[in-house]
Order: structure tokens, then C-alpha cells, then sequence
């Protein structure tokens, strides 16, 4: 008598592949949050490592300068005398001066400045709505009034004239360099944040507000770097906490 032998089934049942893929669902509903938050939170401690990267610089510049900062901005007329090979039609920001110790992206002059500053939990978008690529953008922190030069009316001038580090009232509370949102759809923010831009700021309700200052950080917090060095994270609230003296480093 012939022996029947039964057919081994060497694949996956539908009910059985149903199992995994709802397995594999709940896997990735769990596990993307997570690595997307983690993601973010070291994205931000990135940032806070270019902070202290340009406070660096900062110092190592002011040391180099008998105590002097990088005045907030460069005339483009003082510019093009400087340097007549690479002439600009714009004033051009602080952060070039300190290229010596941060190397921009490229050798000459007038590229984009070092990629410590810029930070990757940015959001910036092109005039159609688009993210612009984190490899086109040139700057994503601000300075504050501290680099501003103040007359002896207390004023701050317009002339770009250097401040001396000296000058500045309580450094390990006066803020340098803090998060900033990006100018009229470019791939920059503006180099300095005054008086008028923080007032403008800390009227709103809420960080989505904001039109200079960039709470992106998680918590909606903002990173921000001190005169004396060290950096730190603050909300909305604690900017309008502030005094202006800690925002300019003048005690008035």
C-alpha cells in the first residue's frame, strides 16, 4: 500500500503576513516619534556646540584687538577699500570678521560664513513655501545690542564703530548670539537684533509670533550664548523677563 506523504508549506500564511505587517505598523508608529525626538534634541545640542564655537571666536577676535568686539556690521565702503579684490554693494555682517578663527565655506572673502553658524533646526523656506536646503543657507544666530557701540547720551550710534568688551555690564548676563528666524524669505537672518526688534518680539502672545527672535528649539525654547561664554536655553517668557540692559550691556 502506497504511503501518502503530506506537502510541507514552506511560505507564510495571509493571516500570518497580516501578523507581521500589523506588528511591523505598530513597530514604526512606536519607534519614528522617538528617533524623530531624539533626532531633534541632538540637533540642538549641535547647536549649542556652535554657540560655544563662536563665542570661541568671538574671544580669541576681542583678544587679538586689544579688547575690541567685531563692530555689528561693515560698511561696504570700508569694505571695498580694505579689500578692492572682493567688493561688495552691501554692508557686510560681523560674522566675516571672525573668519580667521571660523574659516568661511569657501577661501574667498565674500562666501558664506563658517557652517558653525548654522544651526540645523531650522526651518527656513523659499518664496514658495519650500524648505531651503540646509547647505544653502549662510546664517541662522543673530547678535544682540552687545556688539552695538553706546555714545556717552547713552544712545546707540550708527556709525559701526567697535564696543569694547570692557563696556559691557554684567557679561554673564548680557546675551551675545541667540537663535533668530530668517529675513524676508532669505537664506539668512539679520546679523544683529536691537532694542526695536526685541520690543517688537516680547508684544506677542506666543513664540509663533516672533518675527526675529526663533523659539525652534524643543520646548519652544531659543539657544543663546553669553558675553562671558556660556550658553543656555530660554522661553519666550524669560526674554520678556529680561531687562534691556541685558539684552545692550548697559546698566541703565
Amino acid at each position: 500500500m502506497k504511503r501518502h506523504t503530506p506537502k510541507l508549506s514552506l511560505g507564510f500564511t495571509l493571516i500570518e503576513l497580516l501578523t507581521v505587517i500589523a506588528i511591523v505598523a505598530i513597530l514604526a508608529a512606536i519607534l519614528i516619534p522617538v528617533v524623530g525626538k531624539m533626532l531633534y534634541n541632538a540637533r540642538q545640542a549641535h547647536g549649542i556646540s556652535n554657540l560655544r564655537n563662536i563665542a570661541s571666536a568671538v574671544h580669541l577676535y576681542v583678544s587679538e584687538h586689544n579688547g575690541d568686539m567685531p563692530p555689528p556690521k561693515i560698511d561696504d565702503k570700508d569694505w571695498n577699500e580694505w579689500y578692492p579684490d572682493n567688493k561688495v554693494s552691501s554692508d557686510q555682517p560681523w560674522q566675516k570678521l571672525v573668519r580667521d578663527y571660523l574659516p568661511q565655506k569657501a577661501g574667498h572673502l565674500t562666501a558664506p560664513a563658517n557652517e558653525a553658524f548654522i544651526c540645523r533646526n531650522v526651518d527656513y523656506t523659499d518664496s514658495g513655501g519650500n524648505l531651503i536646503d540646509i547647505d544653502k543657507l549662510s546664517l541662522t544666530y543673530s547678535g544682540t545690542g552687545a556688539f552695538w557701540h553706546y555714545g556717552s547720551d547713552g544712545r546707540r550710534t550708527e556709525d559701526y564703530h567697535s564696543r569694547n568688551i570692557n563696556t559691557i555690564f554684567m557679561p554673564n548676563k548680557t546675551l551675545l548670539v541667540v537663535d533668530a528666524k530668517q529675513y524676508a524669505g532669505l537664506p539668512y537672518c539679520p546679523s544683529t537684533l536691537v532694542e526695536s526688534h526685541v520690543r517688537k518680539d516680547t508684544a506677542v502672545g506666543t513664540p509663533e509670533e516672533t518675527s526675529y527672535m526663533d523659539f525652534r528649539q524643543p520646548g519652544q525654547t531659543m539657544n543663546v550664548l553669553y558675553v562671558d561664554g556660556h550658553t543656555g536655553t530660554l522661553t519666550l517668557a524669560d526674554v520678556k523677563a529680561l531687562k534691556e540692559r541685558d539684552w545692550t550691556g548697559r546698566d541703565n
